[in-house]
Parts: C-alpha cells; sequence; structure tokens
C-alpha cells in the first residue's frame, strides 16, 4: 500500500491539490490530437478538429493554471502554443493561402 501511494504522489505531484484531475485531461487532449481525429474522413474537418482542441486546452491550461512550479507551467503554456500555431500553419498550407516557401519565412519571423 505504500509503494502504492508513493508511485501516485508521482504522478499528481507537480500540480496543485485542486487539480488532481488534470493529468487526466491532459491525457485525454494528447489522445484527441494523435488518436481521435483519426476518425474524421477529410483532412480539413481533422485540421479543425485538432484545432479546436488546441485552442480549447490551451485557453483551460492558461486560466486554471495547475502546476505548482511557475517555470513549468510557462514552458507547458508555451507547448501549447506551438502545438496551437502549428495547427493554424497546416490550415494555412491546406488552404493554399500561402505557399511552402513562404512558411518558412514566417516561420523565422515567429522566432
Amino acid at each position: 500500500e505504500t509503494l502504492t501511494r508513493v508511485v501516485v504522489a508521482q504522478v499528481f505531484r507537480k500540480y496543485r491539490p485542486r487539480y488532481w484531475w488534470y493529468e487526466i485531461f491532459d491525457m485525454m487532449r494528447r489522445l484527441c490530437l494523435t488518436c481521435f481525429v483519426l476518425a474524421f474522413p477529410r483532412p480539413g474537418v481533422m485540421i479543425s478538429f485538432a484545432l479546436g482542441v488546441a485552442m480549447l486546452t490551451t485557453v483551460i491550461q492558461r486560466e486554471s493554471q495547475p502546476y505548482i512550479d511557475v517555470w513549468l507551467e510557462s514552458l507547458v503554456n508555451l507547448a501549447h502554443w506551438q502545438i496551437t500555431i502549428c495547427c493554424v500553419t497546416i490550415l494555412l498550407l491546406m488552404s493554399e493561402l500561402v505557399v511552402a516557401e513562404e512558411m518558412v519565412a514566417i516561420g523565422f519571423g515567429l522566432l
């Protein structure tokens, strides 16, 4: 029983106590972005779903601030924005509003 408590504590120790559910939420976010998105038949619908999930989870993560460590909070927030920007970039490329060569310049501009 003590070993079980130690293992479970390791999973949840980075979160504030009231956000015990955040690890489950984050796992569902990852499943939505990697597996559930494949349930849609067309690429446009796939990326729209992924963009919606990315934007919604970015807002939830930013507003709830579940992490105890401020630096980890900032890093996770940056990672969420990176995923959102990646979805927007793919959407722009699929819409053919910009070509891949222009996206390289835009990417360097965002750095």
